[in-house]
């Protein structure tokens, strides 16, 4: 997980394809997951994000990528999906 300060710092490092989840992580290292979404390209995913101001709103500070760059997309999907169900994620309106 990268912890950030302002939505630019959020743009730059990634690269491939795969999940990403932001949180608002406590001083005592909690975490509040906020978002989980899929990216085809991680590299400007970030660039004009659909949910840029609710993840803001809700606090966001932290950004954990998972990489699958040899899965298909059907695979992560399925990922995104399956955590979709598993979890409350409050800027996700629906399983996307």
């Amino acid at each position: 997980m990268s912890t950030f300060d302002k939505w630019d710092d959020v743009k730059d490092g990634f690269k491939g394809h795969g999940l990403y989840l932001f949180t608002k992580r406590s001083p005592e290292g909690n975490h509040e997951k906020i978002y989980l979404g899929m990216a085809t390209e991680l590299e400007t995913r970030f660039d004009t994000h659909h949910k840029k101001d609710c993840i803001v709103k809700h606090g966001a500070n932290c950004l954990g990528i998972h990489q699958m760059n040899s899965s298909t997309k059907e695979g992560r999907k399925e990922a995104e999906s399956d955590l979709l169900a598993a979890y409350n994620f409050p800027c996700n309106d629906q399983e996307n």
